[in-house]
């Protein structure tokens, strides 16, 4: 009997013992058991059987694998009858209730020698139905089973984080002076100069520090176009 069959086989088996396939058609390929039973055992052997010069045989195994905007189709090739066989590819949306039929499907080939198919350009989060075809110089054979999968959508791009603000430095006042008056002590500057670049100041601010002590801010906002102040009290 042959392995994996439903139904009775046209098989015979002669006097010999002799497994007799006649006539030959393209169902018989595949493997074939033969079993000998009495009271005490049962014993069994198996066979393959390839048959020649016929269409190819369906691909097995069909998968596929959900990519963003796009679906991998991967599958097992059958026998090729043998002759060199070609695949390809046959999908259709799921936008309406699809019969089985194949006339309104998509179809792609398949690069020679490839178990496998990229289909790019889908819609995301649409259903779709996959189906291999295998031919040979002969013909087709059977679509493969039916598989349905849904593209997920457009991948996420995390956003761009905003770049912290970078400020930028300030110049320090150049050619710093100072002189003893009746009324105090006249600090002199010069505004900053042109290099580095940089803003111009919005205000200045004075500290003082003795004998290398700690610095003690006196006066906090002197206006940024001034270049001089008398500081009263101070010794020089």
């Amino acid at each position: 009997l042959q392995v994996g069959s439903v139904g009775k086989s046209s098989a015979q088996v002669d006097s010999n013992g002799s497994l007799v396939l006649q006539p030959l058609s393209k169902e018989q390929h595949g493997v074939w058991e033969c079993r000998a039973t009495n009271r005490v055992a049962t014993v069994t052997t198996a066979t393959s059987v390839h048959v020649l010069g016929t269409s190819p045989h369906s691909v097995t195994n069909v998968s596929v694998l959900p990519l963003p905007l796009a679906a991998n189709i991967s599958w097992e090739p059958g026998f090729d009858g043998g002759f060199f066989q070609r695949f390809s590819v046959w999908y259709s949306p799921l936008v309406k209730p699809q019969p089985r039929a194949h006339h309104d499907w998509v179809s792609l080939p398949v690069p020679a020698g490839a178990r496998h198919l990229l289909v790019e350009n889908l819609q995301p989060d649409t259903g779709y139905q996959f189906s291999v075809l295998a031919q040979n110089k002969l013909g087709s054979g059977p679509f493969s089973h039916i598989v349905t999968s849904v593209p997920r959508g457009s991948p996420v791009t995390p956003p761009i984080p905003s770049a912290v603000p970078v400020l930028p430095s300030l110049r320090p006042p150049r050619s710093l002076g100072a002189s003893r008056t009746s009324r105090g002590v006249l600090l002199r500057w010069e505004p900053p100069g042109p290099e580095p670049p940089g803003p111009e100041p919005g205000a200045y601010a004075l500290e003082l520090r003795q004998d290398g002590g700690a610095w003690e801010l006196l006066q906090r906002s002197i206006p940024g176009g001034d270049t001089q102040l008398l500081v009263p009290g101070l010794i020089k």
